[in-house]
């Protein structure tokens, strides 16, 4: 658990750990609190602690002993001095709370908790964001101007997560197949400039036809060509059944962009499954510009 600290600009946060009624007794004890306090600024073996506090060592490993049972040290690593195992010790926690009534389960508010399993879980990226190259590439040698809008759904997705891992993000152009394989995409981008979803789109009950020119659904045998349409969608992957695919691509830059802005302003819409067909989580949005200043502002659902 975290406890959070909001400034006028910046966000602070603190881990904290439930103290058991062991962890409560034993810190009434005035030298196991100056062991914590030891520890806070280092992590090191008893009998270091014994020598800086000047406290006989056995003395130092009973109460080390009494705040490991009680959760609030850990042995973190074992080192040989002096031709002996030593256990090294950290705290467990940044800071411990007491918890008096249990928790009260609460309503979910879709504005401050999102349930983006399997892409996040437990506050970590579960996935790969793709991202079609910015060079020359592909079937038809396009170029991807997907960038910004890659950026606006990072920042959604990264108010959920509190560790990111390396390579969060790869260009479609230089991730390999066995990362397509082994795990959960998001793909950013249509078939001619994304080579990932590329892969993908013949399988898709609404995808891009070259035969239709555009957007074309299975479902309705509809037709869509606006630049402003885009769709998004979540799927079980076709390189792995135990792994899924969230994509968002459009006829153009703003249909994909149209497709991010509906998913990051109507989640709980796009949990729900196309209109037309309860078994695909797949639907075609359209963007607006509501006031004329060439910025979509509203995206509404076409199937």
């Amino acid at each position: 658990m975290k406890i959070i600290k909001k400034t006028d600009e910046e966000l602070f946060e603190l881990k904290t750990t439930e103290l058991n009624l062991e962890g409560i007794s034993i810190l009434k004890n005035e030298l196991a609190l100056k062991i914590l306090n030891f520890l806070k600024n280092e992590q090191t073996y008893p009998k270091k602690i014994a020598e800086k506090l000047k406290i006989h060592e056995q003395k130092i490993y009973y109460y080390i002993k009494k705040l490991e049972k009680s959760k609030l040290i850990k042995i973190i690593d074992q080192k040989n001095i002096q031709g002996s195992t030593a256990n090294i010790y950290d705290i467990t926690s940044d800071s411990f709370f007491i918890k008096i009534k249990n928790f009260q389960k609460r309503k979910t508010d879709y504005n401050t908790y999102l349930d983006f399993s399997p892409f996040i879980e437990n506050g970590k990226m579960n996935s790969i964001i793709i991202v079609g190259s910015p060079d020359s590439h592909g079937k038809i040698k396009a170029r991807a101007k997907d960038g910004h809008t890659a950026i606006e759904l990072a920042l959604f997705l990264g108010k959920y997560v509190d560790e990111l891992t390396q390579d969060v993000v790869k260009l479609d152009t230089e991730i390999t197949p066995d990362e397509i394989k082994n795990n959960n995409l998001i793909i950013i981008g249509g078939p001619n400039v994304n080579t990932v979803f590329d892969k993908i789109n013949d399988k898709l009950k609404i995808n891009f036809s070259r035969e239709h020119r555009g957007i074309y659904s299975k479902i309705t045998n509809k037709n869509y060509f606006e630049d402003e349409i885009g769709i998004v969608g979540k799927i079980k992957s076709p390189f792995n059944e135990n792994k899924q695919i969230l994509f968002f691509a459009g006829n153009r830059q703003n249909g994909t962009k149209s497709s991010v802005l509906f998913f990051t302003r109507n989640y709980h819409k796009f949990k729900e499954n196309n209109i037309f067909d309860k078994k695909t989580q797949i639907k075609i949005v359209e963007g607006i510009d509501m006031n004329s200043d060439s910025i979509i502002d509203e995206v509404e659902i076409l199937e």
